[in-house]
């Protein structure tokens, strides 16, 4: 089986991937592949010609793209975002597929945890689609407590983001995700036993 599982920032995604891999789930996180393409030069020198040496660290020596000034440009627009998402898609893609494959040889449930699961067409590899949602305050008061970006920058992310009804329109499944981890768990493994039984139709 395969789910994909996206959400949009603060939306709790990621505790909801973790559960998963606690419960035995082989999980393909598309984030942590997406920054993985900061040192490959085919992805630094695509970056650089589409947003220009400004984006480039090479203050350790060796070139590599700094996420925070790209993160300026990419979420400035929904059209810089897409030129960035024409660039990262088509290699992370790559990756994923590449994953998928080494999994299911090892006979494992798979997990593909991918905030633009549907943009990037990865939904068509899915048995079932699942979208986090939570009310856009909690989802803001987490983004903030987890640091590392302004919020200024969360907000421009906030609002170039879908909210919760695309997912509930596009998904096969909904988590919602305003209360706590307990409460989390619980639906987790009720969607696992929906699962089970053959269907997902919790919307």
């Amino acid at each position: 089986m395969i789910i994909g599982l996206t959400g949009a920032i603060g939306a709790g995604k990621s505790t909801v991937s973790a559960i998963f891999s606690d419960m035995g789930f082989s999980v393909i996180d598309c984030d942590a592949i997406s920054h993985g393409l900061d040192v490959q030069p085919e992805y630094i020198n695509a970056v650089r010609k589409e947003f220009g040496d400004g984006v480039i660290d090479i203050s350790c020596g060796t070139a590599r793209v700094s996420r925070k000034e790209l993160a300026e440009i990419a979420f400035s627009s929904a059209e810089a975002k897409k030129r960035l998402e024409a660039i990262a898609h088509p290699i992370i893609l790559g990756v994923v597929y590449e994953r998928i494959n080494a999994a299911k040889a090892f006979g494992r449930d798979i997990v593909i945890d991918a905030p633009l699961l549907f943009e990037a067409g990865l939904d068509r590899a899915c048995d079932v689609t699942v979208g986090v949602t939570a009310s856009e305050e909690i989802r803001r008061e987490r983004a903030i407590r987890r640091g590392g970006i302004s919020a200024e920058n969360i907000e421009r992310r906030i609002s170039l983001q879908p909210k919760s009804d695309y997912y509930v329109s596009k998904c096969d499944y909904i988590i919602n995700n305003d209360g706590s981890e307990n409460e989390l768990k619980t639906k987790i493994s009720a969607f696992i036993s929906e699962m089970k039984k053959g269907g997902a139709d919790d919307k």
